[in-house]
């Protein structure tokens, strides 16, 4: 069962962002909080100048999508997009080689034993 937030999590909280900076995940395993909460109280401190975004943590795809906050006032740190060029490149290499995988010869063996 997730905890509800109080005066001690939002000293949890504060105190493991003075340390380092932290995603809203990191807050949850300081606290016991749930995503949510973390998250809400993240964007809280965000509106009100108490953190600021100092990175974005990419996920699988390499997509910036998880906000790193750190204490304190700052510039936020923009996130990584790749310019429609960028993309249609890359989409086009990637038909240009299925493309090439296709055309490739398939190699049948001269011999296939019977089965008796």
């Amino acid at each position: 069962m997730q905890e509800k937030m109080n005066q001690e999590k939002y000293a949890l909280a504060i105190k493991e962002l003075m340390e380092t900076p932290c995603t809203a995940h990191d807050i949850v395993e300081a606290t016991g909080v749930h995503i949510v909460t973390a998250q809400n109280l993240m964007r809280t401190f965000l509106r009100h100048k108490i953190v600021h975004v100092s990175a974005w943590d990419p996920d699988s795809r390499g997509r910036d999508m998880t906000p790193v906050y750190s204490f304190g006032p700052g510039r936020d740190a923009k996130r990584r997009k790749k310019s429609a060029a960028e993309r249609q490149r890359q989409q086009r290499e990637k038909k240009k080689m299925a493309a090439i995988v296709s055309l490739r010869p398939q190699v049948i063996p001269d011999y296939i034993p019977e089965i008796v």
